[in-house]
Formats: structure tokens, C-alpha cells, sequence
């Protein structure tokens, strides 16, 4: 596999994961939009892997989402429990 598509891959893998977290901690799109100032047809494109993601846009997700950094690379389907 090439460097492109393994990054396809990961960015597809990544944003599957935010949506997962973001629908089981009961958020929105314009929740979380509202909470780390990225518009929600951003969030949208990280979540179905169309964008590259900053990193201070990642930890903002992170603490919104009130999981651990490494959680969002978590892809084992497994969810955090609430805290």
C-alpha cells in the first residue's frame, strides 16, 4: 500500500472514530462546533476522512469529547467509559 492511501486510510479511520465518540457522548455536529469553534461542515469532512486535522484541533476534540488523546486512535470499536 502507498504512503497516499495509507494516509486515506488513517484519516478515514480517525474520523470514524470522532463520529463514534461524538454520537455516544451525545453531541451534535453544531455541538461540537459551538465548543471548538470549526464549522460544522469541517467537522463533517474529519469525520468522513477528507480533511488533514491540526493538532490543536484534535486536542480540542479530545476535551470536548472528555477522552484521553490516544482514545481517538482507539479503532478497536471499544467505547471509554463515562467519566
Amino acid at each position: 500500500m502507498s504512503f497516499p492511501e495509507k494516509l486515506t486510510l488513517e484519516l478515514m479511520r480517525f474520523g470514524q472514530r470522532i463520529h463514534q465518540l461524538r454520537k455516544h457522548r451525545g453531541f451534535t455536529l453544531q455541538g461540537i462546533e459551538r465548543e471548538i469553534g470549526i464549522s460544522n461542515s469541517t467537522l463533517s469532512k474529519i469525520e468522513n476522512g477528507m480533511v488533514n486535522v491540526e493538532f490543536q484541533t484534535i486536542v480540542k476534540i479530545a476535551g470536548v469529547l472528555k477522552v484521553e488523546l490516544v482514545e481517538l486512535f482507539n479503532y478497536d470499536g471499544q467505547l471509554p467509559e463515562e467519566n
